[in-house]
């Protein structure tokens, strides 16, 4: 939940310091695709961290099923 208001407060900053925090800034669509990005790489990493030790048991899992591991 940190990561996630982390990133969060990092937006609201960066557009505080830019004087774009309710305007639109002269280029849109940049922006919105920088930030869709940004938005996506707090998510991904938030997945990862929280379901760490799920994604690793479903590895260890198929490792074994296809003899990897043993």
């Amino acid at each position: 939940n940190l990561l996630l208001l982390g990133g969060s407060l990092f937006g609201i900053i960066d557009h505080f310091w830019n004087g774009e925090l309710f305007l639109l800034g002269p280029n849109l669509l940049a922006d919105l695709s920088l930030g869709a990005t940004i938005t996506g790489g707090i998510f991904a990493t938030w997945g990862v961290i929280v379901f760490r030790e799920k994604i690793t048991d479903s590895f260890r899992l198929l490792g074994r099923r296809t003899g990897i591991y043993k």
